[in-house]
């Protein structure tokens, strides 16, 4: 990685490695998501994580972050989003787990707090790490708009720097990839989500008029 990693950096950009875990969409012969079911993606029976699987995840998060720094990667991204393994954690309509890690809200967020604190301590103070999630659901039995703010508050104090976001759920399959998406429809929970960060946020997707992004 590290001639791409170097040219990146010498046009004066940051080089950022995003790491995901594709829980129940990953195509191998034995899925692990946090609940048992049928993947939407492959089509194959999904197990639920054991516990012991949940802490080998997290440690890998934090090798794979300390790999991409001897890669000398600025910083890597933690992705949430979609139908990926913490998204499935952190949704209350799809982590109908009943032990520590999702019983309750603070159960569901423990996942993905408990990764970003453990890349915290493998890259240090000084590496970026960036966190990709649903923003919005468009599932009504989703996470409500208090729950998002507590969950980027405790991301921000458990060592996030940066978000990014997506719409989307882990339960059913949602129109907003493939498809033509107006542009502007989700510029206001992008501002939304600007006024309660307390960090930078990234735009992503289907982006409003130039003017509007400017101000």
């Amino acid at each position: 990685h590290r001639p791409i990693v170097k040219a990146i950096q010498r046009h004066d950009c940051l080089a950022v490695l995003q790491l995901v875990h594709m829980g129940a969409e990953a195509d191998v012969k034995v899925a692990l998501g946090a609940v048992g079911s049928i993947s939407r993606t492959t089509g194959r029976r999904v197990w639920p994580m054991p516990v012991h699987e949940i802490r080998h995840v997290i440690d890998q998060y934090a090798r794979s972050a300390a790999l991409a720094a001897e890669c000398l990667y600025d910083g890597v991204e933690i992705d949430a989003s979609g139908g990926s393994l913490i998204a499935e954690f952190l949704s209350p309509a799809a982590n109908r787990r009943s032990d520590a890690w999702g019983s309750t809200q603070l159960a569901r967020f423990k996942l993905a707090l408990d990764v970003v604190r453990s890349t915290r301590r493998a890259l240090g103070p000084n590496r970026l790490i960036g966190f990709r999630f649903n923003l919005s659901e468009m599932n009504a039995q989703g996470a409500d708009w208090a729950e998002t703010t507590r969950l980027v508050q405790m991301l921000r104090m458990a060592g996030i720097d940066y978000l990014a976001c997506a719409f989307g759920n882990p339960s059913s399959p949602m129109p907003t990839k493939g498809y033509a998406v107006a542009p502007g429809a989700f510029f206001e929970d992008y501002t939304a989500l600007s006024s309660i960060a307390g960090m930078p946020v990234l735009f992503g997707r289907e982006l409003a008029a130039p003017e509007e992004l400017e101000a």
